[in-house]
């Protein structure tokens, strides 16, 4: 039987890297004037696996379980490519060739992807906001909002 994990310190940290990728990701307006609205439940989704594995110590079997989805969809967080991760969400309205599909030799078994192809980018971001968070917000002093 899982141990419970205690929702509200979880549930803050994934708040928090939420709210960091939806601000790396331009703003809220950024989002709806592109019509990427679609990105943010595997957003949220991706910011509660990386806190469920690395501040809960969750296995990604467990982690699945909890968060309701196929442990390949966990996995697939976690081997998400940081390759040019910023530049291909802030130049989104460029028309230069460089954003238009990925080329790290580390997805090579992956179909070439439009910028923000969520499958691929989404688990980038949050692990992108994911060390923000952790370099603003130690994990031993509480985040902003947090409960006292």
């Amino acid at each position: 039987m899982q141990q419970p994990v205690s929702p509200a310190p979880v549930d803050q940290r994934a708040m928090d890297i939420f709210r960091q990728a939806i601000r790396e990701a331009g703003g809220p307006e950024m989002l709806v004037r592109h019509g990427e609205q679609s990105i943010l439940k595997p957003l949220m989704e991706s910011a509660y696996i990386l806190v469920l594995a690395e501040e809960t110590g969750k296995t990604p079997g467990e982690i699945a379980e909890i968060v309701g989805i196929s442990p390949a969809a966990v996995d697939s967080v976690f081997a998400a490519s940081m390759e040019s991760v910023l530049p291909r969400i802030r130049y989104r309205e460029s028309r230069d060739e460089e954003f238009n599909r990925h080329t790290d030799p580390d997805w090579s078994e992956q179909p070439m992807t439009p910028r923000l192809d969520s499958e691929f980018l989404v688990g980038a971001l949050a692990k992108f906001a994911y060390d923000v968070v952790k370099r603003q917000h130690p994990r031993d002093t509480p985040s902003p909002g947090a409960p006292a």
